[in-house]
């Protein structure tokens, strides 16, 4: 997801449901009773395509992990609406020719030269793989821009999705440590140090009255 950046709706036409995850409790149980309920309204107003504006700072940090999951969801549900309209497009799933069946699996095409990769037209072409999390959504949510951009992102793209997830799901409780944001230390510095495996203790935050 991280070549040329989208900008995606959360909601796609005609989609009435969304995914809410059992462990976004953790989320919840770190919250007052009225922070939860600022944090709840603002998720459905997001989710209903309001378009809202995050009413204080501890929404919008502790809501922006929950967006990214939203997006990645909406990702991957119109990529299979695409996908069965393709199909649909051509008649249902292509059948197998039953004059060439499938070559079984870890078949060795060429024995004379075992190394040799397969070329037989009918094999799938590994295509490139897309990143999954773009390098502005943790260049903009660490909110420190100083140090080489360039360096933090390719530091950034050579992590693989499972880690820049966990760091995206982490970092605004990271960021609500920080007292002091002159001891926030450089974006580069935070992912070479791989400071989201850190042990974070959250301290009492309450909601601007």
């Amino acid at each position: 997801m991280y070549r040329t950046g989208f900008i995606f709706t959360v909601m796609a036409k005609d989609k009435k449901s969304i995914l809410v995850y059992a462990d976004w409790i953790s989320i919840f149980e770190k919250l007052e009773d009225a922070e939860a309920g600022v944090l709840i309204k603002h998720f459905f107003r997001y989710v209903n395509d309001m378009n809202p504006n995050a009413p204080d700072r501890l929404t919008d940090i502790i809501f922006e992990p929950i967006k990214q999951q939203l997006k990645r969801d909406l990702k991957r549900y119109e990529a299979i609406c695409l996908r069965n309209r393709d199909n649909g497009g051509k008649g249902g799933r292509p059948k197998q020719n039953p004059n060439k069946p499938k070559k079984p699996s870890g078949l060795i095409t060429n024995p004379n030269n075992p190394n040799e990769p397969d070329t037989d037209n009918d094999t799938d072409n590994d295509t490139e793989k897309e990143i999954n999390i773009l390098f502005d959504v943790f260049w903009n949510l660490y909110n420190k821009k100083v140090g080489d951009k360039k360096k933090c992102e390719k530091k950034w793209n050579s992590f693989n999705d499972e880690i820049r997830e966990k760091i995206i799901d982490t970092l605004p409780a990271f960021i609500l440590t920080i007292k002091d944001k002159q001891f926030q230390p450089f974006p580069q510095t935070y992912l070479n140090q791989e400071r989201w495996n850190d042990e974070i203790i959250i301290p009492a935050l309450f909601v601007p009255r």
